[in-house]
């Protein structure tokens, strides 16, 4: 559920508030929010009750943010828009304190048009769907994670990549490791948005190729439990290297999977051992 609150109340609520699971508070979008106070509040606060709490300096003002900024690690995901014409709110107030520029907004408005873009192009309205957004996608992530595998479900023996591996004699454990792998990257491909879906692809062709350089450094021998070994070893080595992913979530164990994943197509582009004969592969998936 999407909740507006004027900023200041929304920050007292987060902050000052027992907030239930299903009642989270996930994003935080401050929109021209005078976090330190508003210098024109100090005209209207003779007249006003609302505009004495947001005079410079004013005490409960000050108290909030600075308590926001000591639990700047606990809070929801956040996005700052400062109107650089705002009459009333200043940049320096527009941040509670030292905030990453990749969380920061600059948009063409006032105070009074900032919080009414006029459609899906004005960049507050596309602030607004970027936070979401990310939200969404790391909730996504987040329950990805969470589903866990379970090795006595699914037992994928009709899959081609676990018949492949029989016919090459690979060890239970090695087996047991690519349903787990296999596992979390169907997982994984089931919370991508299309985006992702064309880096995944992209990343898998590296894993493949990875996969293809180690099988044929053991061109004469061909010991398949040892370029099983090594294979998954090294995906493990270039998690952070050649084989970084920008998309979230995406573990080297992921990475296993997008092997798996290619292995399990009745073609010879991932197989174990040179006797790994795709019609005997072939008849057992019957």
């Amino acid at each position: 559920m999407l909740t507006v609150l004027c900023g200041l109340v929304a920050k007292d609520y987060i902050l000052n508030h027992d907030h239930q699971e299903d009642r989270k508070v996930v994003g935080f979008l401050s929109i021209a929010v005078p976090h330190k106070g508003s210098l024109s509040a100090q005209i209207l606060a003779p007249l006003n009750k609302n505009a004495q709490e947001l005079v410079p300096l004013d005490e409960y003002v000050s108290r909030l943010n600075n308590e926001w900024m000591d639990k700047k690690g606990d809070l929801p995901e956040s996005r700052y828009v400062i109107a650089a014409h705002d009459e009333c709110v200043d940049k320096e107030s527009a941040l509670p304190g030292k905030i990453p520029n990749n969380k920061v907004f600059t948009v063409n408005h006032d105070h009074v048009s900032v919080c009414k873009p006029e459609g899906a192009s004005d960049s507050v309205f596309k602030c607004a769907t970027q936070l979401i957004d990310h939200v969404l996608k790391q909730k996504s992530g987040e329950n990805s994670a969470a589903e866990v595998f379970d090795s006595s479900m699914p037992d994928y023996k009709k899959e081609i990549f676990i018949i492949k591996m029989i016919i090459s004699d690979i060890g239970a454990k090695g087996i047991d490791n690519a349903k787990e792998s296999f596992f979390q990257a169907e997982i994984v491909a089931k919370h991508s948005s299309i985006k992702e879906r064309h880096q995944i692809f992209e990343l898998q062709r590296r894993v493949v190729n990875l996969y293809r350089a180690i099988y044929n450094a053991h061109n004469e021998t061909h010991d398949r439990n040892s370029v099983f070994s090594e294979v998954h070893q090294s995906i493990m080595e270039q998690d952070g290297a050649a084989l970084k992913c920008g998309v979230e979530y995406v573990s080297y164990l992921h990475k296993q999977g997008l092997l798996h994943q290619a292995a399990n197509q009745l073609t010879d582009e991932v197989i174990w051992g040179k006797d790994g004969d795709l019609d005997k592969v072939e008849a057992l998936t019957k």
